[in-house]
């Protein structure tokens, strides 16, 4: 752990670093934001200095909140056969997506580089009739019987 300034700090986990700034409950690997928790970067600084971690935590995970959010008792719903469901729910039918995908391994487009755009595509002749686009495989003109032999 690197103090930066008062509330700035940088920790070195590994070959990475984080930044952590105790005053605005952030650092750089996101936790400390998303779960307003303190994570183990800022874990790390908090014990450094010999601080608490209780005032960095938010107050959705004190006791009181806790006790706040079940203090209303709910009841569980009845049995699925006495609800009362408008029709035009219960005539709507819902089917599952459209489509399978294919077997196999998607096909990806290429990308293309700087270097290839100047090339031109080869042009493919039949060495069977000299004609092009075809090769001798897919030729479709027969040749006559006396010039194959020449």
């Amino acid at each position: 752990v690197i103090e930066t300034n008062k509330y700035v700090y940088t920790v070195l986990d590994g070959i990475t670093q984080f930044t952590v700034c105790l005053h605005q409950r952030t650092c750089t690997c996101g936790r400390f934001q998303l779960d307003e928790l303190p994570c183990p970067h800022a874990l790390a600084v908090l014990t450094i200095k010999h601080t608490g971690y209780e005032k960095y935590c938010s107050n959705y995970y004190t006791r009181k909140n806790l006790l706040l959010t079940y203090q209303f008792q709910m009841d569980p719903l009845p049995d699925e056969s006495t609800w009362n469901t408008p029709t035009h729910v219960l005539e709507e039918v819902v089917l599952p997506p459209h489509g399978k995908r294919p077997p196999g391994r998607p096909k990806n487009k290429r990308h293309t580089q700087l270097r290839e755009d100047g090339f031109k595509k080869a042009k493919i002749t039949c060495s069977n009739c000299g004609q092009q686009d075809h090769n001798r495989k897919t030729c479709k003109n027969v040749r006559p019987y006396d010039q194959e032999q020449e």
